[in-house]
């Protein structure tokens, strides 16, 4: 209980994926180019949100850093690119410029239960009808 509670009000990478594409524009113009490419890797959700921020040369920058990270991947360079993301997050979410993500289990929970039958009279039983077997 406790570690889910921690985690709630911890902003994680993929959370990212919850923001509205506004949002992430921000933040891929806060982090540039190479960055963003870096930061979004192999999601393509959040490569394309990403791509839609850049226009001209840094659209081209953007473009050619995925090719080279789908090519010969960087872990650590990533792991940098998608803290600084992190950091440029939290950092538009205090400056009240977006809203903090909502995670898939806050949205769960906010849904009601499974759907109920409502109340009546229970089916008719059918009838076997002739076997057509001898």
């Amino acid at each position: 209980e406790a570690a889910a509670a921690i985690r709630e009000r911890v902003l994680m990478f993929e959370d990212l994926g919850a923001l509205d594409a506004d949002a992430l524009t921000r933040i891929a113009a806060a982090l540039g180019p190479e960055e963003a490419a870096a930061a979004a890797g192999a999601e393509s959700g959040l490569r394309e949100a990403f791509a839609a921020a850049f226009a001209g040369r840094a659209a081209r920058a953007f473009a050619e850093t995925v090719e080279l990270l789908a090519a010969v991947p960087d872990p650590v360079r990533e792991r940098a690119a998608r803290r600084k993301a992190l950091e440029e997050t939290e950092a538009l979410i205090r400056a009240e410029k977006i809203r903090r993500p909502v995670r898939a289990s806050a949205r769960a929970a906010a849904l009601p239960g499974p759907a109920q039958s409502p109340a009546g009279p229970p089916p008719m039983e059918i009838e076997e009808g002739p076997s057509w077997t001898s």
